[in-house]
C-alpha cells in the first residue's frame, strides 16, 4: 500500500503562477481597449496573490512560481486600483 503523505494534497503555486500573468494581460488589455477585462484582471490579480501568499506560507518547494504569481498578481491589482484612485482624485 502507497502512502502520499509525503506529497501535497494542494499545490497553490501553479494556479498563482497561471493566474497572475493571466490577470495582468488582462489589465494591460483594459488600459489599451476593454475596460471591462481591466475589472477581472483586478479581481484575478487579487485571487493570484492570495494563493501566492498561501502557496509560500506552506513552504512549497517551487518557490518561484509563487514569487511569479504574488509579484504579477499585486501589480495586476495595484496598477488599475492607483489608476481608479488618480482618477477619481482629479474629479
Amino acid at each position: 500500500m502507497t502512502s502520499t503523505a509525503t506529497r501535497p494534497d494542494l499545490t497553490h503555486g501553479l494556479p498563482a503562477a497561471v493566474i497572475g500573468p493571466v490577470s495582468l494581460l488582462g489589465v494591460a488589455l483594459g488600459f489599451a481597449a476593454v475596460p471591462f477585462v481591466m475589472i477581472l484582471g483586478l479581481i484575478g490579480g487579487a485571487i493570484a496573490t492570495v494563493y501566492a501568499a498561501v502557496g509560500l506560507a506552506k513552504g512549497e518547494q517551487p518557490r518561484g512560481r509563487c514569487l511569479l504569481g504574488l509579484t504579477a498578481g499585486a501589480v495586476a491589482f495595484l496598477v488599475p486600483t492607483i489608476a481608479l484612485f488618480a482618477v477619481m482624485a482629479s474629479v
